[in-house]
């Protein structure tokens, strides 16, 4: 991925990616639209204190139900090897949550002497093309496809099983590794909110950004949605199954 993709990537951590359509059930909430662009906007400034106070401290809010409406279907992975591995394992299936695609990309990783940690998922009808990850294995990578589609098996199950003990200890914490987008500027932001039948609001975004490039400042654009919920009289940003590498 080149430098420009990642740091537009970045900013759509929480976005679903050229979903289709808008939201169209329940009411309009601005609160909840202030906690989304207070939310995206620390996350260009690298804010930790922002995003932390902005993401659920329960874990059955931080990560909701289980999204699927039964095992999604996996397909073969691509491991990126290295001091630090890569995984994405595409998946495709039911969904039991509003507005969802049902399509998407899991994403984990692997350092040096430690496990698998599932870092986001990316739901998206199509991936812009300039954030597509591998498609295939390298040679150091392949040998442990096997492993990789096993942890994401377990990671399923214990969301469908509720297990948020597990499901926690089984996901990369990536606040941890928050840091300023220094290269990025954000020319302009728009959302639009819409409450759910289940709670949760959905917020459609439309992030318009440049690049700093060196030679030239180069435009991008962000579309996608968000999912708050309802936390201490707080609306706040579901972190981990919406975040792009």
């Amino acid at each position: 991925m080149q430098p420009a993709a990642r740091a537009c990537a970045a900013i759509a951590v929480l976005m679903m990616t050229t979903v289709a359509g808008r939201a169209q059930t329940g009411d309009k909430v601005p609160a909840a639209e202030d906690s989304a662009q207070l939310f995206l906007t620390a996350l260009v400034a690298g804010d930790l204190r922002t995003l932390t106070d902005l993401t659920p401290k329960s874990a059955p809010l931080r990560f909701g139900g289980y999204p699927f409406t039964a095992m999604p279907t996996l397909t073969a992975p691509s491991v990126t090897s290295g001091p630090t591995m890569y995984a994405y394992v595409p998946f495709s299936g039911g969904v039991t949550r509003p507005g969802f695609p049902r399509n998407g990309i899991i994403y984990l990783h692997r350092k040096p002497n430690e496990r698998w940690l599932v870092k986001h998922f990316s739901w998206y009808d199509t991936l812009p093309g300039a954030i597509v990850p591998p498609t295939h294995s390298d040679r150091g990578g392949k040998p442990y496809e096997g492993e990789v589609l096993q942890v994401v098996r377990d990671y399923l199950n214990a969301w469908r099983n509720n297990d948020y003990a597990t499901l926690q200890a089984m996901t990369f914490d990536w606040l941890s590794e928050v840091k300023p987008l220094t290269k990025l500027t954000v020319h302009s932001m728009s959302v639009s909110s819409r409450e759910l039948e289940n709670g949760e609001v959905r917020i459609d975004v439309e992030v318009k950004v440049r690049y700093d490039a060196g030679v030239a400042k180069v435009p991008y654009r962000v579309d996608g949605f968000i999912v708050a919920v309802r936390e201490d009289n707080t609306w706040k940003i579901q972190p981990y199954s919406f975040a792009m590498p």
